[in-house]
């Protein structure tokens, strides 16, 4: 008869098994948002992203789009349960987190580039913008990196537990990152409200109302989401370290793709409805001339 397992162990693992499955409720509902949003703005993509030249803010776009969904794919593969060795999840779970290290640079990418051109191509502001981003950015990079390094893996001989989870890591790395991205959030806002006041006060245009709107939805989505990442990652148990981590992922590529796709529908149905060919001035600060469909 096999001793039964100490009262301490079966705690443990009750609370990496319901750290676990809490975390796949909560990036399954961040992936089902990311799916939705993509079959509904589709037909504006391709309308509105697919036609032009090339520029900064499609390129951008269709980086954090597609390596939002590219995400799902790869939790599909780390986050329930595997028969992959120690070395395979690493590799998995580092291809994860700098996937989305990426949708995080380039939805910050999309909204800096908002304020460039709400500055009015400002060659000061696109100094100083390019100063904070680069500055901002390389600390994140340095501090997920150093997580991904030092972060542990074991497997474990049972069987509601074959998933690649790290079983060690430095959880006030990810907290710090989070804390230094919603920072920077609230400086870029600060800095948009800034302009508002001086250089928009008093202008009425949808333009503007979308710049204003989404600008404003953008902060408050991602600043409530980033706080309860700080505190998870800094209050919470250490099974619960991801538990909103995808959320957030998700709400970034969504926000901000969503973004440029609503500048654009102002522009293009502004031009529709003058019924001849008009040329505007496109996010990225260059001449488009577009066409009534």
């Amino acid at each position: 008869m096999e001793a039964p397992l100490p009262t301490a162990l079966l705690d443990a693992i009750g609370s990496v098994v319901r750290g676990r499955i809490y975390t796949n409720y909560s990036s399954c509902s961040g992936y089902a948002l990311v799916i939705a949003d993509f079959f509904e703005t589709f037909p504006d993509e391709v309308r509105l992203m697919w036609p032009g030249p090339w520029s900064i803010p499609k390129v951008l776009f269709f980086s954090v789009r597609y390596c939002t969904l590219a995400i799902i794919v790869i939790q599909g593969f780390e986050g329930f349960r595997t028969p992959y060795t120690v070395l395979a999840c690493r590799k998995l779970f580092t291809i994860s987190g700098m996937t989305c290290t990426a949708v995080i640079f380039g939805s910050e990418g999309i909204l800096f580039f908002r304020v460039y051109a709400f500055s009015g191509r400002s060659k000061k502001m696109l100094i100083y913008l390019l100063c904070q981003f680069i500055m901002v950015q390389a600390t994140l990079l340095g501090l997920i990196l150093k997580f991904l390094i030092n972060v542990q893996f074991v497997r474990y001989p049972f069987a509601e537990m074959q998933f690649c989870r790290p079983v060690q890591g430095e959880n006030s790395l990810i907290g710090t990152a989070f804390a230094i991205l919603l920072g920077n959030i609230a400086v870029i806002m600060v800095i948009m409200g800034y302009l508002a006041h001086q250089k928009h006060r008093g202008l009425k245009s949808e333009l503007l109302n979308v710049f204003y709107r989404d600008g404003i939805s953008y902060f408050i989505c991602l600043s409530v989401m980033t706080s309860v990442n700080v505190f998870v990652n800094f209050a919470a148990a250490k099974d619960f370290q991801f538990l909103f981590l995808e959320m957030e992922i998700a709400l970034h590529g969504i926000l901000s793709t969503r973004m440029i796709l609503h500048l654009r529908r102002v522009e293009y149905s502004r031009v529709s409805r003058s019924f001849s060919s008009h040329e505007l001035q496109g996010l990225d600060g260059r001449a488009h001339v577009v066409h009534p469909v």
